[in-house]
C-alpha cells in the first residue's frame, strides 16, 4: 500500500497515543488554539461559539454534545466550528469532576439531605443486579436507580455549564482581541 508503515504499530502505542498526545498536550492544545484563531470570522463570533460549545460540553448529555453545541451555536450566531472544537472540553478527565459538582449543586438547590443521596449512590451501584431480570422489570428498576441521581444532576449542571460558558465568552473575546487576529 502506499504511504503505509513497513512495520504496523503495536497496539498499545496506539491506544497510549489517543490517551495521551505524543508530543504532548501543551502542542494539542496550543494547535486547537491556532485552529480558533484562523476561522474568519469576528472575536465576538468566535467567542459566542466557544460559549455554545462550552455550555453544551457541561451538561450531562452525552453522545448529542455536538448536535446541542451546533444548534446553540446557530442560535446565538456564533462559529459552528468554534462550538465543535470547544466540545473537547468534555473529556474523561473533565467529566467527573465536573458531574460530581454538578451533583453537588443540583442536590444544595433541590434542598436534599446528605442521607438521601448516599442512598441514590448505593441504589445506583447496585444496578448491575437488574440486568438479570425480564425487560419490562429491568427498565423499571433502571429507572428507579437512575431518576433520584438525574434529577439533581441536570438541575445542578445548567447553573454550571451557564458559568462555564460565560467564562469561555469572555476569555475567548478577551484573548482574541488582544492577538488582534494575527496568527
Amino acid at each position: 500500500m502506499l504511504l503505509a508503515r513497513r512495520d504496523p504499530r503495536p497496539l498499545t502505542d496506539v491506544l497510549l497515543a489517543s490517551l495521551w498526545p505524543t508530543r504532548g498536550f501543551r502542542r494539542s492544545a496550543r494547535y486547537v488554539w491556532l485552529r480558533l484563531m484562523r476561522l474568519a470570522s469576528s472575536p465576538e463570533a468566535l467567542a459566542r461559539g466557544v460559549a455554545a460549545g462550552l455550555f453544551a460540553a457541561s451538561l450531562p448529555i452525552l453522545g448529542a454534545q455536538i448536535i446541542v453545541a451546533v444548534m446553540l451555536a446557530f442560535f446565538v450566531r456564533g462559529r459552528i466550528a468554534a462550538a465543535v472544537l470547544a466540545t473537547f472540553w468534555a473529556n474523561p478527565v473533565t467529566l467527573p469532576v465536573m458531574w460530581g459538582a454538578s451533583y453537588g449543586l443540583g442536590t444544595l438547590l433541590l434542598g436534599v439531605d446528605g442521607g438521601q443521596i448516599s442512598g441514590d449512590l448505593e441504589r445506583l451501584m447496585q444496578l448491575d443486579s437488574a440486568f438479570g431480570l425480564p425487560p419490562a422489570e429491568r427498565t423499571a428498576a433502571v429507572y428507579a436507580a437512575v431518576g433520584p441521581v438525574a434529577r439533581p444532576l441536570v438541575i445542578g449542571a445548567v447553573p454550571l455549564a451557564a458559568s462555564i460558558a460565560a467564562c469561555g465568552y469572555f476569555l475567548t473575546l478577551a484573548l482574541t482581541r488582544r492577538r488582534g487576529r494575527k496568527v
